[in-house]
Order: structure tokens, then C-alpha cells, then sequence
């Protein structure tokens, strides 16, 4: 399998320790979405939560590595499949003949190459979610869990691969992005291999896709993970998922958000596939720090409380 390095992108190596800070930038309108008087300092808490955790996942490459996001709550996501409820966008540039996320080549080339956000999540406005962060969320989706899972979107959980097997870079041509390279059948054949009509076929064929990356290999204890590949096509849930199907228990990158759910860690498989990716992550924290950080959480959100 195609790694990073064989690929010629500017792998760099972490220059310190520090967490990488995710910028979280607010595109509503003044009194409506993050900035209703209301309902915005939660939300925006809960994604600033979410963005300091991610910022936390990862090891920066470079002095001062800002990841910039930008939020905004949306009357309404039209017909976006199983996730009608948020839509992340993520922005890329051509390397050769893939894409590759704006934050890995920054964070790979070990410094700030684009001006603009590398990414936009989009929150619908048409559901009802749990914006407090103690993650007791109930009957209701949990925000913070939510914003988690879609910055995994943003920092590279995404594919260039239609229904029809075809690649769509838009801008950029007919291109599979990075994340693509690493997808394989049952037969651990890379799909960049198969025809589009066999590719199509592996993207709906319930348990024939797999992650073949090294490193999330290893985190999976050797096992290839198995990738969402349900039977009909759905957008932005085929192929950019792990199988809540074949994964033993819910991880932050699995296929589906159930009301009553909060994840606020990273599984090893996971961080092995951002790894393969290009992502430097920071060593699993044991339970005396995640008190830590913990704790830090709830100071933080006093201090915001504070303010008002």
C-alpha cells in the first residue's frame, strides 16, 4: 500500500510536543446560529470543546500549526442522505495525480501554506441537539460527539469516489484523494486498481471495504478495519466511514451518531489511519490525565460563563 512518504508529500517532523490549535471560525449572521444570544455561547462551546480535544489528538509540526474551521448553522441541508442533520465540506489541493486536505499538507510540510479555512461545518438548524458538554445528552444527539466526528471529516476522512466508481475532484479533474489510496476489497486489492463498475461494487458490497494502511492496521491488532459499505449507495456515508457493522463497539469515525451517544477519545485503529494519513498523534492519554483534562474542560467553561 501507498504511503505518505512513497508519495512524495513533505512529510516533517514534529518540531515539539504542543497540541495543534483548531481555529473554530463563526460564518453566522450577527443574532442568529453560533451568534444567537440564546443558543450560541453553548454551541459554540461545545465546538470549541470538540476543537480543543482534536487539537489534543494531534502533535503540531511546526510553531504555532492552526488548523482554521469555519461553523454556521444552516435553515436546512436539503437531501444530504443519512446525515441531512450536519455536512462538513473540506478543502484540498492537487499533488500530483491525488488531492490532499489543505491541514495535511500544511501539517506534513511542516508549515502555513493556505490563507483560507480548511474546512466548513455545517449545523442544521431543523434538529434539536444536546449543547451541554458533562456528555449526559439523553434522548437527544450530543453536539460536541457530533462536531468531533465531522472535524474527522475536515482533517482528511474523505473520498473523491462516487456511486458509479468514478473519481470527482471537482476543480482538479477526474482525482482520488489521499484517503482513497488506502482503500481495498476483501481480496486486499487497492480499489485505485479496479475498474469504476468494480469499485462501485466493493463501495456496496456490506462487508467487502477495508482500510489497508499500515498503521491502522496495527491499530486494529493486525486486522484490516472494515470501512461503511452498505448495500445502497448513500453520500457521505459509504466508503468514509469504519463499519458499525464489523468494529467492535462505537468509535468517533463509525457510520452512525445514535441519540444518547458521546465519544470524546479517539480508538487506536483511529489514530493509526490518521497516521497513515500523515497526522503525527499525541500517545494515548491514561485515565489520571483524561481527569486532567477533564477538569480543565470544566474550568473553561466556568471562565466562559464568567465572561458573560
Amino acid at each position: 500500500m501507498l504511503c505518505g512518504v512513497a508519495l512524495g508529500l513533505p512529510f516533517a517532523r514534529p518540531a515539539s510536543a504542543d497540541p495543534i490549535v483548531i481555529d473554530v471560525q463563526v460564518a453566522d449572521d450577527p443574532g442568529v446560529g453560533f451568534n444567537d444570544p440564546v443558543l450560541g455561547p453553548k454551541r459554540l462551546a461545545a465546538v470549541r470543546a470538540a476543537a480543543a480535544l482534536w487539537g489534543s489528538f494531534f502533535v503540531s509540526s511546526y510553531p504555532g500549526e492552526t488548523v482554521p474551521i469555519t461553523v454556521e448553522m444552516a435553515p436546512t441541508l436539503g437531501d444530504f442522505g443519512a446525515k441531512t442533520q450536519v455536512r462538513a465540506t473540506t478543502l484540498s489541493t492537487a499533488i500530483g495525480d491525488i488531492t490532499v486536505q489543505y491541514s495535511i499538507m500544511e501539517h506534513t510540510s511542516g508549515q502555513d501554506l493556505f490563507a483560507d479555512a480548511d474546512g466548513i461545518i455545517q449545523f442544521s438548524l431543523a434538529r434539536d441537539f444536546y449543547l451541554e458538554t458533562e456528555g449526559n445528552p439523553g434522548n437527544l444527539l450530543d453536539f460536541e460527539t457530533l462536531a468531533l466526528h465531522e472535524m474527522g471529516h475536515v482533517f482528511g476522512f474523505i473520498s473523491n469516489m462516487g456511486a458509479d466508481g468514478t473519481y470527482d475532484a471537482a476543480a482538479f479533474g477526474a482525482l482520488p484523494n489521499l484517503y482513497d489510496l488506502f482503500l481495498q476489497n476483501a481480496a486486499g486489492v487497492s480499489l485505485l486498481a479496479l475498474s469504476p463498475e468494480e469499485r462501485a461494487a466493493v463501495a456496496i458490497s456490506g462487508d467487502g471495504l477495508f482500510w489497508g494502511g499500515p498503521l491502522g492496521v496495527a491499530g486494529n491488532g493486525g486486522i484490516r478495519p472494515n470501512l461503511s459499505a452498505p448495500t445502497t449507495f448513500i453520500e457521505a456515508l459509504n466508503l468514509v466511514h469504519i463499519s458499525e457493522t464489523f468494529f467492535p463497539g462505537d468509535v468517533l469515525m463509525d457510520a452512525g451518531l445514535s441519540p444518547g451517544e458521546v465519544i470524546r477519545t479517539l480508538a487506536p485503529v483511529e489514530r493509526g489511519m490518521f497516521e497513515d494519513m500523515g497526522w503525527t498523534t499525541a500517545p494515548e492519554p491514561q485515565a489520571s490525565d483524561l481527569a486532567a483534562v477533564a477538569l480543565l474542560g470544566i474550568l473553561h467553561l466556568h471562565r466562559l460563563r464568567d465572561r458573560r
